[in-house]
């Protein structure tokens, strides 16, 4: 396959009238280092539910380190915020593996819940696209770090209700997990919105400066 590319000359006299100039990763072939990254993004994400959103130093998120929860990350991993389990899809949206915070879930469990077929209810929203307040996916090298949370926040949900989880409701007005998508989503604001840059707020940029 022949790519052509265009090219189009900038006269210096334009390049000199300018400040500064950037260059838009979007666009280039970047090499991650994902030994340093995914920890970085865990941290950064701990810290802020710790020090911002409210959870106290007395929960297991307190204990949490990257070191003993690395194994639960892989991309693709979908959060059912009514069930609270984390899903491992096949491509015609049945559940081949599940667990409910960190606990594997059984055959029995996985019958029960999601039928012989096995076939996720949501799976027709995810494959479209459909930006739904029942599930959230983690898809990419950025957002898979939070898996580990989720799953602690999720064993932290129930253990504040008294129950195993599981249970869904038709008459509440929102997942009954909802709360942690939502957590997470502002830890990621928090510490990944370009207004944080600057005054170092979060962890994140703050080790980025600090490594340059």
């Amino acid at each position: 396959m022949q790519i052509n590319f265009k090219c189009r000359a900038v006269p210096f006299a334009m390049l000199r009238s300018h400040d500064w100039l950037g260059f838009d990763l979007d666009h280039c072939i970047a090499r991650y280092k994902l030994h340093e990254l995914y920890p970085l993004i865990f941290e950064s994400l701990r810290s802020f539910l710790l020090e911002e959103a409210g959870y106290t130093p007395d929960t297991a998120l307190a204990q949490l380190s990257w070191h003993d929860v690395s194994g639960l990350v892989a991309k693709g991993i979908v959060l059912d915020l009514e069930t609270g389990d984390s899903l491992k899809l096949d491509s015609d949206g049945r559940v081949v593996q599940a667990r409910h915070g960190r606990r594997m879930l059984g055959e029995p469990e996985l019958n029960a819940t999601y039928g012989t077929t096995r076939r996720w209810t949501h799976f027709d929203d995810l494959r479209a696209g459909v930006r739904s307040k029942s599930f959230n996916a983690f898809a990419n090298h950025f957002d898979i770090p939070a898996i580990p949370l989720a799953m602690v926040m999720v064993e932290m949900a129930d253990a504040a209700e008294g129950t195993q989880g599981r249970e869904t409701s038709a008459n509440a007005l929102e997942p009954r997990y909802a709360h942690i998508f939502r957590d997470l989503l502002a830890g990621f604001d928090w510490n990944f919105n370009t207004e944080a840059f600057a005054p170092r707020r979060g962890r994140y940029f703050a080790a980025l400066q600090d490594d340059a």
